[in-house]
Formats: C-alpha cells, sequence, structure tokens
C-alpha cells in the first residue's frame, strides 16, 4: 500500500498530499489526504482495480460529474474527481466521527427516537436527490456518515457512475453495485434501470437494522439473502421488538414491498409516514398486543430452528412430480439448538431433538404443526436423546441416548430399550416402511457395519466405518440410504456441525455393495426419500447448503447428476412426510467471532472480559496475525462456505482471498509477511495452500490423497510443518516440507507423532497435541518428546508458544466449557490464564 502512496502523491503533486489510507469498501479505498490548494483534509477515494478496469476513465468520469452539484445538509457533496497514474479517483470532505455502520455494530440496537430522526433525515436527502433525477442504489449504514449525530450520506452517485459506464461488462466480470442485505428485489434480479423505489427499499433495510440490530433478510452467504429478498415476505419489527410504533412498523414494511409500485411513491411520503401516528399499512392486521404479517416467515433463531416447506411435491400424470417450493412455515421458536426433525407419516406433527444449552442433555420433542406448546416424549434420557424416527403407524418414536435405542408413544411415556448394548455402540436407527425392520449403524469393537434387525435377528447388510449416520429408507423398503463420513455434522459434542466432506450412499436392504450417490468432494448429508423413490438430500456442492434431488436407477445407482431445488435455504438436516407434500428443515445458525484479551502475568482472567476483535453472523475458525501486527488473516463462513480474509486488526473492510465453493482454512502468516498458509478441501481430501496475502497467487501445495492440515511457517519461513494421518492405525504423523530457491516445496518428510504444528520461536523445537497430550518433536525428527501434562481433567484441543521455554494450551472439559493454561516446557506444569466462566 505505501507504494500506492508514493504513485497517488507522485501523480497528484501540488493537488493533493496523500497521508494514510483510512478504510476500504467494495468499491473504492478511501485515503486521508490534505486538499493543498484550500489547506483542508479530505478523504480521497481511490476506485478498486478492477473496478476502474471494467468501467473506464472517460466514462466514469462523465457520469460522476452529474452529481457534482447536489448541495443538501445531509448529502456529502462531491469535490473533486479524476484519473491520475491510471488510477481513478474522487474527493469528499473528510468527515470526523463515525458511521452508522459503526455505531449499530457498537450498539447493536438504537433507540427509537434516534433511528426515526436519522431515518426521516435520510428520506430528506432523497427527496432532494431524486428530484434532481439522481438515484444512490447503495444506500446502507456504511455509507451513511454521522457527522456530530447527524446523518450524511456519502459516496451519492458513485454507484450510479459504476453502473452506468460499466453497464453489461459489469455482470460478466462478477462484480455487482449493491450491498446484498440492502438490494431492492429489482437489483437483486439483476435489473440495471432502476428508481426512487429502489433507495426507498434500502432506506427502510437500514431503518429496520436500526430498531431491530439486524437487516431483515440475513444468510450464509449473498446467494442466500438476494433468494430471500426475491421470495420471502419481510419481517414484521413489531414482532422482534415489541416497543417499535405500529406507524413505524408500518413504514418498514411498505418501503421493503416486492413491487416498486406497492412502495412509497416517493420519499417525501416515507418521512411524512414516520411523522404520522395514525399512518398503517394494508399488510400488517394486529394480534394482541403485537401485529403479524399475514404470509409466515422461515429461517430464523439464534442456534437452531426448524421450518416447515408446505406444498413440497406437487402432482404430475405419469412422469415424476415435479418439486417446488410451497409456502415456508417457522415451527420451533424457544432459543437453543432445535434440529433433526422427523415429521410423522400423516404430515401433522414434527418430532425433533432441543438442546437448551450445552450443560444440558438434549431431549425428543413433538410440535403439532396445528400450534401450541411441544410436548416431551420422555422424562428419562439423561445421556442425551437424538435421532428421532416414527414408526410406521405414527403410534410411536424411537431415539438414540447414550448407545441405546428406545420406544416412546408419540404423546409421552416410558421410554422402553428396543436395543441394548451388547457390544459396540448402536446409532441412527430408522424403521422400514412397513414396521417390520429396524436399520442401524454399529461402530466399534471391530464389528463396525449397517445391521438390520427383524424379528429379533440381526444381520449385517453393509460394512461401514463408524462415521455412516442418518439412515433413511427407500418407500418401497429395498433401499436405505446414509450418510458417510463427517459424522460430527449431527452428532451433539465438541464437534457438533463440523463441515468437513462426506458422501450420500445407497445399499439394498437385504445386503450388497453400496453405491455412490453423492462423492465426498463436498459435505453431502440428511437423504430422505420422495415416495416415488427420488432421493433429497443436503448438500453445500454450490458453495452453500441446499436441498438436491437425484433419481436412481432400478439398482440403486444415481441416474445423473444431482439437480439443487432451494436457493440459499441452508438446512443442517430433513424430512419429508409420507405423502410427499411437506418437508421439514432444521437451520444450524452459528456464531463464532475472534476476541483478544491480554494474558495476565498472574492470577485470571475471565474470557469475557476480552475486546472482539471481529463480529457479525459468522464462524471463524482459524486465524494469523501478520508479522508487523496490522493484518488479520482468518476464516468465515460469512460467504456460505469457509473462505479466507484479510484485513487491518485495528479494523475494516475485508479482502477475500479465496474464491473456491468448498472450505479454506487460515493457519499462519510467514514471517517475513509475504504468505499465508492453511488448508483446506481439495477434490474432497484436505491439502495445504499458500497465498501471497492479496489472494493472487492462492495455489494447492504438497497436494496427496491424504488428510493434511494445520500447516505452521517456521521462524525463517523456509519450511512448513503439517499434521497427516497417514498409516492405517489413524496416528497423526508431523511432516516438514522445505521450499526451494524457485519456490516450490519439496516431499514432505515425517519427523513424529503429532498434529496442530507450531514452531517455538527459535525453530529448534515443533509443539503439537495428539489425543490430549502434548509432544516436543525436533524438525530434524528423531523421537518425540511427550510432556505430562496434569491436564486437570481437560483434553488438549491446542497449543501455542509463548517463549522457547513456555506454552500455552487450550483444554477442552467433558461439560464443553473451555480454558487457556499454561503449560512449562520443563515439566508440563500447569497454571490457569483464562478462564472460560
Amino acid at each position: 500500500m505505501s507504494n500506492t502512496i508514493e504513485r497517488l502523491n507522485a501523480a497528484l503533486e501540488g493537488r493533493y498530499q496523500v497521508e494514510r489510507e483510512i478504510g476500504e469498501g467494495g468499491m473504492a479505498t478511501v485515503f486521508l489526504a490534505r486538499d493543498l490548494k484550500h489547506n483542508r483534509g479530505v478523504a480521497l477515494k481511490l476506485l478498486k482495480p478492477e473496478l476502474a478496469a471494467v468501467v473506464g476513465a472517460e466514462r466514469f468520469l462523465a457520469e460522476i460529474e452529474t452529481t457534482a452539484n447536489l448541495q443538501h445538509p445531509h448529502i456529502l457533496p462531491l469535490f473533486d474527481s479524476g484519473e491520475a497514474d491510471g488510477f481513478l479517483f474522487y474527493v469528499m470532505p473528510f468527515v470526523e466521527g463515525e458511521t452508522l455502520r459503526d455505531r449499530l455494530d457498537r450498539e447493536r440496537q438504537l433507540p427509537i427516537d434516534d433511528a426515526v430522526r436519522i431515518a426521516t433525515n435520510v428520506a430528506e436527502a432523497l427527496d432532494y436527490a431524486h428530484r434532481q433525477g439522481v438515484i444512490h442504489r447503495d444506500i446502507k449504514p456504511a455509507n451513511i456518515l454521522l457527522q456530530d449525530g447527524k446523518p450524511v450520506i456519502s459516496d451519492f452517485g458513485i454507484a450510479l457512475a459504476v453502473g452506468a459506464a460499466g453497464q453489461g461488462r459489469l455482470t460478466e466480470t462478477g462484480l455487482s453495485v449493491g450491498t446484498p442485505h440492502y438490494m431492492s428485489p429489482e437489483q437483486a434480479m439483476g435489473e440495471t434501470h432502476v428508481g426512487p423505489a429502489t433507495d426507498i427499499y434500502a432506506l427502510g433495510c437500514v431503518l429496520y437494522e436500526m430498531l431491530v440490530g439486524t437487516p431483515p433478510f440475513t444468510g450464509g452467504s449473498a446467494q442466500a439473502v438476494l433468494g430471500m429478498i426475491i421470495s420471502t415476505e419481510a419481517p414484521s419489527a413489531r414482532l422482534q421488538r415489541k416497543t417499535v410504533p405500529v406507524h413505524i412498523d408500518a413504514v418498514v414494511r411498505k418501503s421493503l414491498e416486492k413491487l416498486p409500485a406497492d412502495r412509497f411513491p416517493g420519499a417525501e411520503r416515507f418521512a411524512k409516514a414516520m411523522a404520522t401516528p395514525g399512518f398503517r399499512h394494508a399488510e400488517i392486521e394486529e394480534s394482541g398486543s403485537g401485529v403479524r404479517p399475514r404470509t409466515a416467515v422461515a429461517l430464523a433463531g439464534a442456534a437452531g430452528a426448524l421450518g416447515l416447506i408446505i406444498g413440497w411435491a406437487l402432482i404430475g400424470g405419469g412422469s415424476p412430480a415435479q418439486v417446488e417450493f410451497g409456502d415456508v412455515r417457522k415451527v420451533s421458536f424457544d432459543p437453543g439448538i432445535e434440529l433433526m426433525p422427523a415429521i410423522s407419516p400423516d404430515g401433522q406433527e414434527v418430532a425433533y431433538v432441543a438442546e437448551a444449552s450445552a450443560s444440558e442433555p438434549s431431549r425428543v420433542l413433538v410440535q403439532s404443526l396445528s400450534g401450541g406448546q411441544p410436548t416431551r416424549v420422555s422424562d428419562e434420557g439423561a445421556d442425551g436423546e437424538a435421532y428421532p424416527q416414527w414408526t410406521a403407524d405414527g403410534a410411536s418414536l424411537s431415539f438414540h441416548a447414550g448407545g441405546v435405542a428406545y420406544q416412546v408413544g408419540a404423546r409421552g411415556g416410558t421410554p422402553r430399550p428396543i436395543m441394548q448394548v451388547e457390544s459396540g455402540t448402536r446409532t441412527y436407527g430408522a424403521w422400514s416402511p412397513d414396521g417390520t425392520r429396524f436399520a442401524y449403524v454399529r461402530s466399534g469393537s471391530g464389528e463396525s457395519g449397517i445391521y438390520v434387525r427383524e424379528n429379533q435377528v440381526e444381520a449385517k447388510i453393509a460394512d461401514v466405518g463408524g462415521t455412516a449416520n442418518s439412515l433413511a429408507w427407500s418407500p418401497d423398503g429395498r433401499w436405505i440410504a446414509y450418510a458417510e463420513g463427517n459424522a460430527d455434522w449431527t452428532r451433539l459434542g465438541f464437534f457438533f456441525g463440523n463441515v468437513s466432506p462426506s458422501a450420500v450412499m445407497v445399499v439394498a436392504a437385504d445386503g450388497g455393495t453400496p453405491v455412490e450417490v453423492a462423492p465426498s468432494q463436498y459435505l453431502n448429508v440428511a437423504p430422505a426419500f420422495l415416495p416415488d423413490g427420488r432421493l433429497l438430500f443436503v448438500s453445500a456442492r454450490g458453495g452453500v447448503r441446499d436441498v438436491y434431488l437425484v433419481e436412481l436407477t432400478p439398482d440403486g445407482a444415481p441416474a445423473g447428476e444431482p439437480r439443487r431445488i432451494t436457493a440459499g435455504l441452508n438446512p443442517h438436516s430433513i424430512s419429508v412426510s409420507a405423502d410427499g407434500r411437506r418437508l421439514a428443515f432444521g437451520t444450524l445458525n452459528r456464531r463464532r467471532n475472534l476476541y483478544s484479551v491480554e494474558i495476565p502475568t498472574s492470577g485470571v482472567v475471565s474470557a469475557y472480559s476480552g475486546t472482539p476483535v471481529v463480529d457479525g453472523p459468522q464462524v471463524i475458525e482459524g486465524m494469523a496475525v501478520s508479522p508487523d501486527g496490522q493484518w488479520l488473516a482468518f476464516d468465515s463462513d460469512r460467504g456460505g462456505t469457509q473462505t479466507a480474509y484479510r484485513r487491518r486488526l485495528s479494523g475494516g473492510e475485508a479482502l477475500q482471498l479465496t474464491t473456491s465453493l468448498s472450505d479454506e482454512f487460515v493457519r499462519s502468516w510467514s514471517p517475513d509477511g509475504s504468505f499465508i498458509a492453511g488448508h483446506g478441501f481439495n477434490e474432497g481430501v484436505r491439502d495445504i495452500w499458500v497465498s501471497d496475502p492479496d489472494g493472487l497467487s492462492f495455489r494447492f501445495v504438497l497436494s496427496s490423497p491424504y488428510q493434511d492440515r494445520y500447516p505452521d511457517i517456521s521462524p525463517d519461513g523456509r519450511r512448513i510443518a503439517f499434521g497427516s494421518e497417514r498409516d492405517d492405525d489413524g496416528t497423526s504423523t508431523l511432516f516438514v516440507s522445505e521450499v526451494d530457491s524457485q519456490g516450490q516445496w519439496g516431499p514432505p518428510t515425517p519427523i513424529g507423532k503429532g498434529a496442530q504444528p507450531r514452531w517455538s520461536p527459535d525453530g529448534t523445537t515443533i509443539a503439537s497435541s495428539f489425543q490430549g497430550e502434548v509432544f516436543l518433536t525436533s524438525p530434524e525428527g528423531g523421537e518425540s518428546r511427550i510432556v505430562p501434562v496434569d491436564n486437570a481433567g481437560g483434553f488438549v484441543a491446542g497449543v501455542e508458544w509463548v517463549t522457547d521455554q513456555e506454552l500455552v494450551v487450550m483444554l477442552l472439559f467433558s461439560d464443553r466449557t473451555a480454558g487457556i493454561w499454561s503449560l512449562s516446557r520443563a515439566d508440563g506444569s500447569l497454571r490457569e490464564r483464562v478462564r472460560f466462566d
């Protein structure tokens, strides 16, 4: 970036003196500069190079000129624009203060009076601009500056200039104008000619977020958000915050109508409606103390929630029925995890698993689709209940707890074991359609496989590993579909919701060789049959989890490629009613972000005193800080799959480094700052990748058919250590690879046992953890030394160096709590440092 500043200063000599970068957005990088002629601070915004290449200088500068004459107290004026040394730039006043985005990130929800005042001022500015024939096209909290608490819209007309100048070429390159959460339906559908109604829609989204704390539509990816904007009715703000006045809620809902003609005819009317307590919108009806929308919404919930698609499979003639969406209804509402739905044979009830907190055992509940409170089917099951399945007559349910299969009446009662544990663990059971056979997976004791039990006699029908899960019978009873690999996706525990790849398989119920239906290049889970024998399953092969359909041949093989039939549904698991007209799905909404906490020299500090570094509805698993302490590399599932990003540690927009539809995880940053390393899923197996900090040279290295993971770069930057399970016994071995002068990484050399390696600061030792122990290994190989950790009953989940003689370890405990402890390299003594109380 210093080179960019030097080039700018040379090109703008005598006009502007660029001082430093102060921010980065989707279209431009922002610099603090000094306007030399007027001796004032300005914000100089540099159009992203890839955007400038598409737009073209002459066209961009001609279009942006139309916005230069906008004069309004709530519009940030355009001072200047031009081209310098190939850069396209524009200049605006430098505003001391923060953006509305900053305030929302800090406070989440604003006082209602503040939200209404800000929205009113923005509406007044939009009304003025619209009367001048100028549409903003990208109203969002990041483009609303708060100057002494008063809103000022920035970048007015910039999106118009980019969109008008780029036209079709913008779409061809994958670039777009607008931010997904605030895009109008017409923008989401790719329309280029939009009117004032688009800005009104975006302002409605901003007002909703100021009131509720999140935009109206959220999802795991931009695709998911856009799909909901197009197809899902906007929620009521009063359902999320009951103190929102009825007329303000009505303003929000009218501004969020799908059709532009159904929104306010102008921004002035938007502002007047907010000042009119009697204003009402036709799509809202009163219900008790609150309001409710006429059309129910789905995909809500903090941790896990159940939804129902009604009218799922449409009746066809002689050919297979077309599969389309019907209405979507939310079924569960309590906090905590609510997953693993099982729809009753008559389609009137849903059984599911609920877990209120990590310290409480999970329970099976039954919810009537006609309403009311869910019913708990068992007062027992202290080991935790999971995997509910209905019997064919709908009178009872089976579930698993502690490796035992139980059966209990659908209205509750005392569960009775239908299979005791004799050897190995039995899980993931499923009843045949006629109710005479029970299929299950047994793992452990050398007897892993799928078994079918009939009349107290069990028969092994397939040899499978201990990761087979989620069994489902075909309607004719001939086939059993199941997921193979990544059982942690459904298994409640430390690694619940793990996103590694898995396959969907089909095996004959009478025994035979399993057939692969969906290969394990991506996460493929939760098979469920339609009445006509076609198979549904959940897959992340499109980048975000959705439901796919595949037809099977008479011998159970796939009759072609799977076809995606939902868009942005983000299901965790699914279940289909016996008539195929209803599909229940669970959504797993996780949130895991980065915090910093100062480790004390003595005593213990609470993790909850930490400062958030990265925040948002996302899951972050890996991170690395640049050697100069200025940049953070991390992976996030904000786009649907785990993707690597880089951003300033102090804040700002994140630059995406990886672009595949698989998952990539960040692990380490080279000491000279020249490259970042991590592991990702490359054709279904974990491989090591390296990339420059700008994501321009991302590539997989050391590719192998094995599971290679957690690379760590040596202090001299010449070697990478990583763990890999290359032995048949599942033991993880440490390997070291060295790079040559041409940048090619040599064959890995095994050096000892371990996983998740970390180099010591002096480069003489590699620390790693494996199966709850800490190993110290020389990078040259030899005998690994086991540090005798007095782990206070915890499981070692990771290790980091503090000095050459001291490490810190993360300990996980059986109640799913954790802590960070100092570990002496010499004697293995532990001292608690950070407590997750």
